[in-house]
């Protein structure tokens, strides 16, 4: 039988047919993946937490005002994932839009690159399979979305890809395919650079693991090549930027292997999928390393039907196989390798947000093996394509629908966890600040405010940074000077208290201080004058005759 698509008499129905529900079934997904995504990003005036921090490196390059106070190399920490954020804000002119847009998008960028990789290695079937368990049914993804972590989020994305297109690029040997992966792992790279280790740990034991199928070294020399020039740029990179990262690495919290498995361990969805991967691992080991072919699943004779290339390498099911499961070993042996080192500390609970695709793509698989297994018994050794179907859609709800409901309201409760107090208060706040624009002076309050206040409106702040992860060397000194304002609101309108707070605002050149609505905002009287009151917030202007507009502490 003809299976190409252009038949002997044209184009052929039965893969037009399947091709078009495909895409059907991957439009309808994504909608309702976006439809669920959209309304928890909007529910809400603020983006998620942590966006606060990429607006204000994304200020830098969309060219609009930043705080003087910040250094310009903090800019450059995760520049792909950034330069897209950028790019939306000179598209929406919002900068509360472009960070919600932004995070819906990388959401939708990362659940389609599950969707690609799973349809390069196996079938469009297991692909489309995937991509509804990742899009609907991951909890780790809408953990990442209801913190922020928007650039690791897209790091995870780039990784997928970098994953099919080393396989790709190890087929075809085409240039331009091997081209195509270097490029990956690059913007990969420098996407989310704290989570660069998590590359090499993954690409190696895939390569690895296609040489031992193989019983060849081609596959982990050439990827070695390909890797060789992006990694080099890479580490460049890291050069150039050195003194920032090495500040973070020396603030940032660390967590242990065992940190890692509980937070894996903590998500049902995960557990389901993990629990029908073991249950059915036999299984699939015997049908793809002994069988080969599995319909709606593997077959390489209709997948690469039409691969051209010079000299392809066979990706036989076993090899496929293989690859998804050194996308899974990989990054927990590095994690358990740097868990075990010496005076290291570093987040290794977020290399578990790597590890959610090659789980969706293997449960995918364990379903249509299942199924064609079902198939297989009910037809009598001849696969029964309709006993097939059935037994996937039915596997495929059990994992999905409990999934869905779990990580749809899974995104509220993160939210709440990571949530910013006083939203309404802050709203207005910002706001009413936004509108004095342009004026020069600091803007000192508590850490929600500021950091805030400087990622909408890019005024320079004074507050008391919360330990762990900081890119700015200058943020104890000026968490010191903070406390200072603190303690007078605290300790009382002493003498000793109001010269400290006078010399700390001369030389940040303070010009708003912002704090909290109660009886001890009477403490800042003597310094300034309340212009502005929300239930919760007070917004204190301090006296011209205190202030040093000259000093450098100013915005330019």
């Amino acid at each position: 039988m003809n299976t190409s698509l252009f038949g002997e008499r044209g184009l052929s129905l039965t893969v037009v047919d399947g091709r078009l529900g495909e895409i059907l079934l991957v439009v309808a997904i994504a909608a309702v993946s976006v439809s669920i995504v959209t309304t928890r990003v909007f529910s809400r005036w603020l983006p998620p937490n942590d966006a606060k921090h990429w607006l204000l490196r994304a200020r830098y390059f969309a060219g609009w005002a930043v705080p003087a106070s910040e250094g310009a190399g903090q800019f450059a920490t995760h520049p792909v994932a950034i330069m897209s954020l950028a790019l939306l804000l000179l598209l929406l002119g919002s900068a509360v839009l472009a960070a919600k847009v932004w995070a819906i998008t990388a959401f939708l960028w990362t659940t389609l690159a599950v969707f690609v990789t799973a349809r390069e290695l196996f079938s469009p079937r297991v692909a489309v399979l995937a991509f509804a368990f990742v899009s609907l049914g991951q909890s780790l993804f809408f953990d990442l979305l209801s913190f922020g972590g928007i650039p690791q989020l897209i790091s995870v994305g780039f990784l997928t890809l970098c994953v099919g297109a080393l396989v790709r690029a190890r087929r075809t040997g085409y240039r331009a395919d091997r081209i195509v992966f270097a490029l990956l792992l690059l913007l990969g790279l420098l996407a989310h650079p704290p989570s660069s280790p998590v590359y090499p740990a993954t690409l190696g034991a895939v390569a690895v693991g296609l040489a031992v199928v193989s019983s060849q070294r081609r596959p982990v020399v050439e990827t070695v090549v390909d890797a060789a020039i992006p990694s080099l740029l890479f580490l460049g990179y890291l050069a150039s930027q050195w003194n920032i990262f090495s500040l973070y690495t020396s603030t940032v919290g660390g967590h242990d292997f065992g940190v890692l498995l509980y937070k894996l361990s903590r998500d049902p969805v995960l557990e389901v999928m993990g629990l029908a991967l073991l249950a059915f691992f036999p299984l699939v080991v015997y049908v793809l390393f002994l069988q080969g072919t599995v319909d709606g699943v593997f077959d390489p004779l209709d997948q690469y039907r039409n691969d051209t290339s010079p000299r392809a390498f066979e990706l036989t099911g076993g090899a496929v196989g293989v690859v998804v499961l050194g996308w899974l070993l990989g990054p927990l042996t590095m994690a358990a390798v740097v868990s075990s080192l010496p005076n290291v500390s570093t987040e290794l609970a977020r290399v578990s947000f790597f590890l959610a695709p090659p789980i969706a793509i293997g449960t995918a698989v364990t379903v249509g093996v299942a199924a064609w297994t079902v198939s297989r018994f009910v037809g009598g050794n001849e696969s029964n394509d309709r006993a097939r179907r059935i037994v996937a859609v039915v596997l495929a709800l059990v994992v999905l629908v409990p999934g869905a409901y779990w990580s749809s309201g899974y995104y509220e409760s993160a939210q709440d966890y990571y949530s910013v107090k006083n939203d309404d208060s802050l709203r207005s706040v910002v706001g009413w600040l936004d509108q004095q624009q342009p004026f020069s002076g600091t803007v000192a309050g508590p850490f929600y405010v500021v950091s805030w206040t400087k990622a909408l409106t890019g005024q320079s702040g004074l507050t008391a940074t919360p330990a762990g992860g900081s890119y700015r060397p200058d943020e104890r000194r000026e968490s010191a000077a903070f406390q200072t304002l603190e303690d007078l609101r605290w300790e009382g309108a002493t003498p000793a208290n109001l010269d400290a707070a006078r010399d700390v605002i001369r030389a940040y050149d303070v010009r708003y201080i912002v704090v909290p609505n109660n009886w001890r905002q009477t403490r800042f009287d003597s310094l300034g004058t309340v212009v502005y009151t929300t239930d919760d917030l007070v917004v204190i202007e301090v006296d011209p005759t205190i202030r040093n507009t000259a000093s450098s502490g100013g915005d330019a």
